[in-house]
């Protein structure tokens, strides 16, 4: 495939930037009502992440992370059409209750994880990125925390309500959470990751994963009549939208041989009596 047919298939005509974040603003705001509901009832006088000192963190996690909370919040939609309902994701406050430190993956096929404990508290929470990450630039890990930030929060949702989501809707969400801050790149952010990705997609699993999503977004805006029906019918949009990814994204998430394995109990299916 040329590197001008794939650029064709992000669907990044960089032009309509802002068209682009009112799309990530409405699943944003869709995706993330309970979540928020759940995390402004745990305020610090009530025992919720009440460290006052972040754990140690290398300075190249720390500018991701950084970046991270700074474009997933209020001020960075501002120009939306929904932004009065915007608050920031539920993940990020939890920074200082977060010990995020690289390590070696390779064996597991992750690049990045949550550490699901049972015994953790919301004081004692912890993520690790793959290290290949160290040679990777500031918006691919930022990319990868707002993934394992997702799973942070669910923790949280499972931690207060006894709530826990099956597997594969736990990736779809986190997922999601990934094109969200991908929307919330400015254009030359959204330029410089593109050039690279069109280069070649498969360079490395940051680059393929990234490549797919944005397949799924191209393909969701196709499927929902184009940019002009998104941008002037906003209910409809964020209904086909949403149905849209999240159906990709379960198909992405079944059909990957890791997932496959992580959400094997859910997956399995049910042999009949012989």
């Amino acid at each position: 495939m040329s590197k001008k047919k794939l650029k064709q298939i992000l669907l990044l005509d960089l032009g309509i930037i802002g068209l682009v974040i009112f799309i990530g603003t409405i699943f944003y705001v869709a995706s993330h009502s309970q979540a928020l509901t759940i995390f402004h009832a745990l305020q610090p006088a009530n025992g919720y992440c009440n460290r006052s000192v972040p754990y140690p963190i290398s300075p190249d996690l720390e500018r991701a992370w950084s970046l991270l909370k700074e474009r997933l919040n209020t001020s960075t939609l501002k120009n939306s059409p929904t932004s009065a309902t915007l608050t920031p994701l539920p993940g990020y406050p939890l920074k200082n209750c977060v010990d995020i430190q690289y390590k070696d993956l390779s064996d597991s096929g992750a690049e990045g994880f949550f550490k699901f404990d049972p015994s953790s508290t919301t004081n004692d929470l912890h993520i690790y990125v793959d290290s290949q990450y160290r040679n990777y630039d500031d918006l691919l890990t930022a990319i990868l925390l707002s993934h394992e930030f997702e799973h942070a929060a669910q923790f949280l949702k499972y931690t207060v309500t006894g709530e826990k989501e099956e597997c594969v809707q736990q990736e779809i969400e986190a997922f999601s959470e990934e094109l969200t801050f991908w929307w919330s790149l400015n254009a030359e952010e959204q330029k410089s990751l593109v050039a690279r990705i069109s280069q070649n997609p498969n360079a490395n699993s940051a680059y393929n994963g990234l490549f797919s999503l944005l397949t799924i977004n191209s393909n969701a805006i196709t499927q929902c009549g184009g940019w002009q029906n998104l941008y002037s019918n906003t209910k409809d949009a964020q209904l086909c939208y949403s149905q849209s990814t999240n159906s990709q994204i379960r198909e992405m998430v079944v059909s990957n041989p890791f997932y496959q394995q992580e959400c094997a109990s859910e997956l399995q299916t049910p042999t009949e009596p012989q």
